[in-house]
């Protein structure tokens, strides 16, 4: 086994880590495999995230073990349990999709590496393969702009605070509580890089911040050109905008993804959403068409000038999507997250775009125990597949976590299922493995399941 596995079990499994034998094949398709005889622990996979996920439910489903983020965060055994016959399993969701903008604020604003570590660990073996990948992006900003004249002070105030950095990536709010020394904006770098390494020794394919044209109003006193302000939101200042078609656009956004391949290193998912919960400045058709064009041409010209292997995909969220820049884009250049499942299910005009389907919860990092456990039981992916959307795979887009543990639990799930589940044999295995139950735990099951839409 090689380095990446053995460190892994000596995290989360550390006095059996010689009772496991791991063997990764490289098969096209996601897969695990695993069998259990004479005290040893095989597991054969495609990759380390199926083999880390193909050891996680195998300690499910044999030693009855529950992890979440509530409790009960190491894994605790007395013994291995072997069995008969093999477990296997394949994993038919291309990309299983983890973190909304929010949930970096709201929950993660001040963790350290090692409590990364720990994430990135549960992400593994519960299937994730697609994160966000944001934090150090910091930096990029920083640096760029000192590229194109602010002064360090000038680019800090331009950057905000660790609390507010996700909204400001979301282009809601400039420059918020900034940092006070460039030292932080480094200190940041080097934690994202961290998580980003540790992403990719797994096999994950990082999302990575992308450009969409939101500047410091500053820039229009530094460069020649003209920006548009948006309207302000949630009563901070208003923010500024390059006009996707101005010039200035692409010579901004090439330096900006440059730098973060310098700085960061580039894996091929980009992060980007013109105007999210913004106004356009122009109305029409014609022009948000030719928004989509100038974005995609500019994710172009960056794969021209980095020479990357893997060209540039362009990672959309549907919460503020509009449909014209979608056509303007190549169906193999897009996918779609559709992060309540509800936006794509009927629109003609994007459904035959990669999409992943998502669940939207936790609104605000509120900690409400409330979840549509059944509606989620007939899995969101499948819906959107029997309804003609081409649906590549699902995500959680949750805003906070470390809360609500059975409704994670039961979407960790189905990330890697392609079928329905059954609630009420599903609900009575959860509170076995939760509990430490076993024969008759349960009789009776009633839930509080709050109704209305499909947001949770």
């Amino acid at each position: 086994m090689d380095d990446v596995i053995v460190g892994f079990l000596k995290r989360n499994l550390p006095d059996f880590v010689n009772c496991f034998h791991v063997e990764i094949d490289e098969s096209e398709n996601d897969y695990f495999c695993v069998t259990a005889d004479n005290g040893v622990v095989t597991i054969s996979a495609n990759c380390c995230i199926s083999a880390f996920h193909g050891i996680y439910c195998y300690l499910k489903k044999y030693c009855r073990v529950q992890l979440s983020w509530c409790g009960n965060r190491s894994i605790k055994l007395d013994k291995l349990v072997m069995f008969d016959g093999e477990y296997k399993k394949e994993i038919k969701q291309k990309f299983r999709v983890y973190m909304n903008y929010c949930t970096l604020d709201y929950s993660m604003c001040w963790w350290d590496f090692k409590r990364w570590e720990k994430e990135i660990d549960f992400m593994a073996m519960n299937g994730i393969n697609m994160p966000l990948a944001v934090i150090g992006s910091e930096a990029v900003l920083f640096e760029t702009l000192l590229d194109f004249g602010f002064s360090e002070g000038e680019a800090l105030d331009s950057i905000s605070g660790p609390a507010f950095w996700a909204w400001q990536l979301m282009t809601n709010i400039t420059g918020y509580l900034p940092p006070v020394s460039k030292d932080y904006v480094y200190e940041r770098l080097t934690l994202g890089k961290k998580i980003l390494e540790r992403y990719v020794e797994f096999g994950m394919y990082p999302i990575q911040q992308g450009f969409s044209g939101h500047v410091p109003a500053l820039m229009e006193k530094k460069q020649d050109v003209k920006l548009y302000m948006q309207k302000g939101w949630n009563g901070f200042e208003k923010t500024a905008q390059i006009n996707p078609l101005d010039p200035f656009f692409k010579i901004f956004g090439i330096a900006y993804l440059k730098k973060f391949c310098e700085l960061m290193g580039f894996y091929g998912y980009i992060a980007c959403d013109p105007f999210h919960e913004g106004t356009p400045p122009k109305r029409g058709k014609k022009y948000l068409y030719a928004v989509g064009k100038a974005i995609s041409n500019l994710y172009t010209e960056f794969d021209k000038i980095v020479q990357a292997d893997k060209k540039t995909v362009w990672v959309m969220q549907s919460w503020s999507m509009r449909d014209d820049i979608v056509q303007a884009v190549d169906k193999d250049k897009l996918i779609i997250l559709d992060i309540n499942s509800q936006r794509t299910i009927n629109d003609k005009r994007v459904k035959e775009y990669p999409v992943v389907a998502g669940m939207l919860h936790n609104f605000g990092g509120k900690n409400a125990m409330q979840g549509k456990l059944r509606l989620h039981c007939k899995n969101s992916w499948l819906n959107l597949k029997k309804n003609g959307v081409k649906a590549v795979g699902s995500g959680m887009f949750m805003e906070g976590i470390e809360q609500n543990p059975v409704l994670y639990d039961l979407q960790f799930e189905l990330l890697t299922t392609d079928s329905a589940i059954d609630f009420e044999s599903w609900i009575k295995d959860y509170i076995e493995r939760r509990y430490s139950g076993s024969g008759k735990i349960i009789e009776k099951v009633h839930l509080n399941e709050r109704g209305g839409r499909h947001r949770d």
